[in-house]
């Protein structure tokens, strides 16, 4: 099913790019205020009497006077205020600098006078006492300002821009803190705890000849002792013992003191995501979850949770997935088989175990739509959040899907009396003899009879879908699925997929967000393989509200919004397409309505 999946097609897309426009005015107005703010009340009045100027000279021009004396007449005179306005700004920057000057020295003082006392010391947050980035400013740091300075000097400029230099200077001081380097690390002694700052100690009287440095750093080193985790944690500031030095002496003294030790560099945890504020979970790529945002799951989500009564089992019949995936792992189950014993997880065909493959990429994107656990940290947020995921692996890793494969894992989907079958796959009626149909039909049937929810696709191939089974099967509890996508608001069959009578809805179909590969590169998935597990997944939360199989199919169909044709094909379905909010807003009526549980009639086809 998923050949002609990924149909390319670049989705128009407008941006609007916006300009914020600074005028000349707020600059003029900023440089008539500075002698204000300086308190300089000379400047003040000089910088009035240019706008005095410019009114005389208004006065001037009015009275019809040669226009090139009266233009040369204003220039002389602003260029002398200008001036004296200059004058006073200089003045005010040789004062800010002479401050800093001062205040530079005191600070190289204090330094200096800390030079002979022990390297042991409180650092600011940046952990390095030595370092230009520190709060304290090293003597070696204040040359920095010289070139600065220099540079305005050689060209030309007056002690106003000192006060730019100094600013400038002072940027990296303030802007570029670093946090510290600690070094963690753990040494036993026959299950007692040994202090890493006694290792030198040990090694002298065993005979050994410690490493001077470290040994010299280990005495006036920050160490906080973690008692209960049985850890100790190192300040290991770069510029002085690094945690490779660290952790090579505390590797080597260990293997000379027969101690057992772990040593490791301290390592930052992946904060708890922010929550996506559409879909109110904190899976780090929920946020290009498109096809979700399109169907209000977060709402559907928060309406649904106070009616959940129970745990769903949705089997998917598709190729295998990987469970140490973290968006698969908690969705892995034990589970009973009615016909005796347990089922660890999901079941391969080909080779008769539990062990499943997924050579073939297809059912991996189709259990992530559907059921990805949400809220994890982790990946994308499927579907549908209450399932027991149970891949039964019928396509093999060359793609094939024999027909006796789909037989035995139906047949298993049944033993285990799963809720839910997904089936983005498609056997063509034309291909199959009568005793291949019938026995195909009769298994559809079998299945629908348990009370198993069946949701397949339409297929992919622009016609009619009368040839596909299982989706042209139909019955009361089975659901046939077109896919669609978002044409500007306007929900729109796909141009590839197929439709009729007996397609039932239609569901988002293209650009399918599935997670990302190993370079971080966003996967997508597409094409009814797709739409199905949407629709899969939206059955799952009706029956985990208590929602009777027989209900499902009603429930969903009957609150379906317009989908239209692509211009110049026939495409019309049964239904529409699928509405998760109004289907689940529905749900919860009928369910208020029921004292035990919705009730329905299995005369829906």
């Amino acid at each position: 099913m998923d050949r002609g999946e990924r149909e390319a097609g670049a989705l128009p897309s407008r941006m609007t790019v916006e300009t914020a426009h600074r005028g000349r005015r707020r600059s003029a107005h900023t440089l008539t205020e500075l002698p204000q703010r300086t308190g300089d009340k000379r400047s003040l009045q000089r910088s009035r009497s240019v706008g005095a100027l410019r009114d005389d000279t208004s006065k001037r021009q009015r009275r019809g006077s040669d226009g090139h004396a009266v233009w040369q007449e204003w220039f002389d005179e602003a260029k002398e205020n200008a001036g004296r306005v200059w004058d006073s700004v200089s003045r005010f920057g040789m004062k800010l600098k002479s401050s800093a000057d001062h205040l530079l020295e005191e600070v190289s003082r204090a330094l200096d006078s800390d030079d002979e006392k022990p390297h042991k010391t409180v650092t600011s947050h940046d952990g390095d006492t030595g370092s230009c980035d520190s709060v304290t400013l090293p003597s070696r740091c204040k040359s920095r300002l010289d070139p600065a300075n220099r540079f305005w000097f050689h060209h030309g400029f007056s002690a106003f821009p000192m006060r730019i230099s100094l600013a400038l200077s002072l940027v990296p001081l303030v802007g570029s803190v670093t946090p510290p380097t600690d070094t963690i690390v753990s040494i036993k002694s026959g299950g007692k705890d040994v202090d890493v700052s006694q290792l030198p100690t040990m090694l002298a009287k065993a005979g050994y000849t410690p490493d001077p440095e470290v040994a010299s750093f280990l005495e006036t080193a920050e160490i906080t002792t973690l008692e209960y985790v049985h850890s100790q944690v190192v300040q290991t500031p770069p510029h002085t013992i690094g945690t490779e030095a660290l952790c090579s002496f505390v590797t080597s003294a260990s293997s000379k003191l027969s101690l057992q030790s772990e040593c490791s560099k301290d390592v930052n945890a992946a904060v708890t995501s922010q929550l996506d504020p559409d879909l109110h979970v904190n899976d780090p790529y929920a946020r290009d979850q498109r096809h979700l945002k399109l169907m209000k799951m977060g709402e559907v989500w928060r309406l649904a949770s106070p009616h959940v009564t129970r745990n769903v089992k949705v089997a998917v019949l598709d190729s295998g997935i990987d469970w140490t995936d973290r968006d698969f792992a908690p969705l892995k189950g034990r589970l009973r088989k009615k016909s005796g014993g347990y089922l660890e997880g999901g079941w391969n065909f080909f080779t008769n175990s539990s062990v499943l493959t997924n050579g073939y990429d297809h059912g991996t994107p189709v259990c992530k739509i559907l059921a990805a656990k949400g809220n994890n940290s982790v990946g994308i947020a499927g579907v549908a959040p209450n399932v027991t995921l149970v891949p039964l692996q019928m396509v093999g890793d060359n793609g094939a899907a024999p027909l006796s494969k789909f037989f035995a894992a139906l047949n298993m989907a049944m033993d285990l009396e799963v809720d839910v079958i997904s089936m983005s796959l498609a056997y063509g009626l034309r291909y199959m003899n009568y005793s291949e149909k019938a026995m195909l039909w009769q298994a559809l049937a079998a299945a629908q009879q348990k009370g198993i929810v069946l949701v397949s696709g339409a297929g992919n191939w622009a016609e009619e879908a009368s040839n596909i089974y299982p989706c042209w099967y139909g019955g009361p509890n089975s659901l046939c699925v077109a896919y669609m996508w978002d044409d500007n608001g306007r929900n729109t069959f796909h141009a590839n997929s197929n439709w009729g009578d007996r397609v039932d809805v239609a569901a988002y179909g293209y650009d399918i967000l599935t997670g990302v590969d190993k370079d971080g590169n966003e996967r997508t998935f597409g094409g009814s393989s797709a739409s199905t597990p949407i629709v899969a997944g939206l059955a799952a939360i009706l029956l985990s509200m208590d929602v009777e199989p027989s209900m499902v199919k009603r429930c969903i169909v009957h609150n379906t919004d317009p989908v239209y044709a692509v211009e110049g094909k026939p495409q019309r379905i049964r239904g529409g397409a699928v509405n998760a909010l109004k289907t689940v807003q529905y749900a919860i009526r009928w369910l208020s309505s029921k004292p035990r549980g919705l009730r329905g009639s299995d005369k829906f086809n």
